[in-house]
């Protein structure tokens, strides 16, 4: 059928940029990687300078698939990308932070049948603070019986902070989650160069080194990485810290075995971390929506354990519980490092493992070379 010349627009642009990048154009026509999967690569690999999205195109091809050989899903690699684009851009955090604040604004555009759409460009901690905010209050108005959907009530939210709430509520108090290194709040300044120049003198493709020795960044929980600047303000003007208490040999947080059925705060805080959501394959859900569950039941004795411990979604954890889908947990005593191999109800497997700051990479697929045998239909 016909397409609009919009969208014609943006094929070509993406046909010429995959042509521009042959090992990802190989993996797709090989059917290793899906559109989506394409996509998600060539839309974080725009945001590099040109020198340097070839090397990212690489790398982030081999993030499509985990250390244990499962496809991520395109919103999985999404997620990973973002991280890993942090890693390799050549400019730090703090400088490209201060260039895109340039760009903040508010637009509005005129829709048919009296509604119009508001759009606003902010920073990353406040735009997600915000929307934490309206969500708390889309949810709470929803338990009350409020009719119609999430995005209808946070619009509805929206509407009544800005105007007018008829029940005469304060400005929320807005939620936001951040995972920072201690040494970085306390003000230790982390390697945030470019990293080591090459054999010719130019400054190194893969940026802040990609390698265990690599300094994690703080994360803003449902975005990522942010910059060390904003990381320290934002913990300066938290209300109260929350430590997680680890084995100082594992990393891992400390259990209660058979003590408590619940989860400590502590340890609900370090599942968070470590798990960052839902560990079903291919769910996105942050942990603040998740639910801890004992991979073996606690009236079978499984104990309140790290191991023996994992963020799951309401849905996911139902699924769970009435044995539809069941899961194995494993971990490494050595690395400390867990993965999930779950099964589903026709007995097939899946693998996931918790968000580590620098994976291992796997070898990239070798690209195959486009046949021509048919001549183009042109």
């Amino acid at each position: 059928g016909a397409v609009s010349e919009a969208t014609a627009a943006r094929l070509l642009h993406e046909a010429a940029d995959l042509a521009a990048a042959p090992e990802l154009l190989g993996a797709l026509q090989a059917g290793d990687i899906s559109y989506q999967h394409a996509k998600a690569i060539l839309d974080q690999t725009r945001t590099l300078p040109a020198p340097h999205g070839a090397a990212f195109a690489r790398k982030a091809l081999a993030r499509a698939v985990t250390r244990t050989g499962r496809r991520r899903t395109p919103a999985e690699l999404r997620s990973c990308l973002r991280r890993l684009r942090e890693h390799l851009h050549p400019q730090t955090l703090t400088a490209r932070k201060a260039a895109a604040a340039a760009g903040r604004g508010v637009w509005l555009a005129p829709e048919p049948d009296g509604m119009c759409t508001l759009t606003a460009r902010l920073p990353a901690e406040a735009a997600h603070a915000i929307h934490h905010g309206l969500d708390h209050d889309a949810r709470t108005a929803r338990t009350a019986g409020a009719p119609g959907t999430l995005d209808q009530l946070r619009a509805d939210a929206l509407a009544h902070r800005l105007l007018a709430r008829p029940d005469g509520a304060p400005a929320f108090q807005a939620r936001i989650a951040l995972t920072i290194p201690l040494t970085l709040a306390l003000g230790a300044e982390q390697p945030e160069t470019a990293g080591p120049p090459d054999a010719e003198g130019a400054p190194d493709a893969a940026g802040v080194p990609d390698a265990e020795g690599a300094p994690e960044a703080a994360e803003l929980e449902g975005y990522g990485p942010i910059d060390p600047a904003t990381a320290r303000r934002l913990a300066a003007l938290a209300p109260n810290w929350e430590r997680i208490f680890a084995d100082p040999a594992t990393g891992a947080a400390l259990g209660v075995g058979r003590t408590a059925y619940r989860p400590p705060a502590a340890l609900r805080r370090y599942l968070a971390h470590r798990d960052r959501g839902c560990t079903f394959p291919g769910c996105t859900t942050p942990p603040h929506r998740c639910e801890p569950d004992h991979t073996t039941e606690w009236q079978h004795g499984g104990t309140t354990d790290p191991h023996n411990l994992a963020l799951l979604c309401p849905r996911h954890h139902a699924l769970k519980s009435l044995r539809a889908w069941t899961y194995q947990h494993t971990t490494d005593q050595n690395t400390n490092h867990h993965t999930l191999t779950w099964t589903s109800p026709l007995g097939h497997t899946h693998t996931t493992e918790p968000h580590t700051p620098n994976p291992p990479e796997p070898e990239p697929p070798q690209p195959q070379p486009p046949q021509h045998d048919q001549p183009p239909p042109f």
